[in-house]
């Protein structure tokens, strides 16, 4: 009887796909620009959410939920926004960057609830004239970056932080536009084309990435994640911490490395999926590979993904068990998808975890003692630590660190869950 329960709990949990790798589309996609693009993508409760130029019904925002575009509930509508190019989720709300104006010049920002309607991010008139690249949910607060003086009504250079009733600065802020935002070790890593390309924020102070990678002219990081315990940055650079880096290479938490040969062109975006990293961009080689505008990285190999997409991608976000690709073209893997399409590749193991909310990210990941969860956003209560087996080994208050050095080597998923019980997010880790 207990076996039969961790069977069924561990398939509550997992499901063995024994599918190969396959590019789709999502229904008729995202058309209606000139060219259309899908910009930027987040994960709302079970709903894909994306922003970019497709005016589709006069809004460039729109929502998928697994089978059908702005089905129930239809989130998104009503922003006419004229170039949305980030979006993310926190607390209960979607939040939406970009260059654009909307109602009472409130310019850059825009958030909804549900069918609640767009509302204004605090007072004034949001980034006053500016624009908003990216976000990132870091320490409970919401960080919109971007190229702007102000936010709401306080002086603020190219990053704030919102708390959900006001805007703060973040320091003196940065001296040039940012692109990318991503938390690594509990601190907030910004890139753009300030300085040396890229800065970290531990709460209280900046301070400099090694010595960072090399920026000329309109160069500079544009695309941040964290994958198999580094930090991955991408973008149009040459050197990383003084080594020959071609536009992507990682960080340790103290020491820059290559990533292979890198790619040829520049990266837009990078997405960790099945515990590789995917890069999408401009490119068309990734290492001594051919890979049309997106490739992946094992850790010692680039591959590409069939022959990838016939034009730029801008954007990657994983939404349940496939990586749901952003950009400007109109075919992926050969097949019609207009600005958007999902790749399925089954984990090197044959187990994935299945589900669809991705808030929930941890770090370093292999781990052999510190865990760090970052929530990224949602309210997380409690913490419970499962064997690939389903038999719950661990369970305790949320905390952002927990100690995991006395478990054996393996491969756990994390789930968190709210006040009520309610399972909110899991990820897989590994202890070594």
């Amino acid at each position: 009887m207990k076996s039969v329960l961790r069977i069924t709990i561990c398939l509550s949990l997992l499901t063995i796909h024994l599918f190969g790798q396959t590019w789709s589309a999502l229904a008729g996609g995202c058309t209606g620009g000139s060219p259309s693009s899908v910009n930027s993508m987040c994960v709302y409760q079970s709903l894909l959410c994306v922003a970019g130029n497709f005016y589709d019904v006069d809004k460039n925002t729109k929502s998928w939920d697994g089978t059908a575009w702005d089905n129930s509930p239809a989130i998104l509508t009503g922003l006419p926004a004229f170039f949305p190019l980030s979006i993310a989720v926190y607390h209960d709300s979607v939040f939406v960057g970009g260059t654009f104006t909307w109602t009472l010049n409130r310019d850059g920002i825009a958030k909804t609830i549900l069918n609640l309607g767009w509302k204004a991010v605090g007072q004034g008139n949001g980034m006053n004239g500016g624009a908003v690249y990216a976000f990132a949910v870091y320490n409970g607060e919401l960080y919109a970056a971007g190229s702007f003086g102000t936010a709401g009504t306080i002086s603020a250079n190219n990053i704030a932080r919102w708390n959900g009733l006001r805007w703060d600065s973040v320091g003196n802020g940065l001296g040039g536009n940012v692109y990318s935002l991503a938390v690594f070790n509990n601190e907030l890593y910004a890139g753009g084309t300030f300085g040396n390309g890229i800065y970290k924020w531990n709460g209280t102070t900046w301070s400099m990435v090694g010595s960072g990678v090399s920026i000329t002219g309109s160069n500079g990081v544009f695309a941040l994640d964290s994958c198999m315990g580094k930090l991955y940055v991408g973008g149009q650079f040459s050197t990383a911490g003084g080594i020959s880096a071609n536009n992507v290479a990682s960080w340790d938490g103290s020491a820059w490395s290559a990533v292979g040969l890198g790619t040829d062109q520049k990266v837009n975006a990078l997405c960790e999926y099945n515990g590789q990293l995917y890069s999408g961009g401009y490119f068309s080689v990734a290492g001594s590979v051919s890979a049309n505008h997106i490739a992946s990285w094992n850790g010692s190999t680039w591959s590409s993904l069939s022959t990838g997409t016939n034009d730029i991608i801008y954007s990657l976000c994983q939404y349940n068990t496939e990586l749901v690709v952003g950009g400007q073209f109109t075919t992926a893997g050969g097949i019609s998808a207009n600005a958007i399409a999902k790749w399925y590749s089954p984990s090197a193991t044959g187990i994935e975890e299945s589900h669809s909310l991705h808030s929930i990210k941890v770090s370093p990941n292999p781990t052999n003692n510190i865990l760090l969860i970052d929530q990224h956003g949602v309210a997380a209560t409690s913490i419970c630590i499962y064997s690939m087996l389903g038999e719950k080994i661990y369970e305790c208050p949320f905390s952002p660190s927990i100690d995991v050095s006395e478990l054996p080597n393996g491969i756990y998923i994390l789930k968190a869950s709210n006040k009520a019980g309610h399972l909110i997010d899991y990820t897989r880790f590994i202890k070594q």
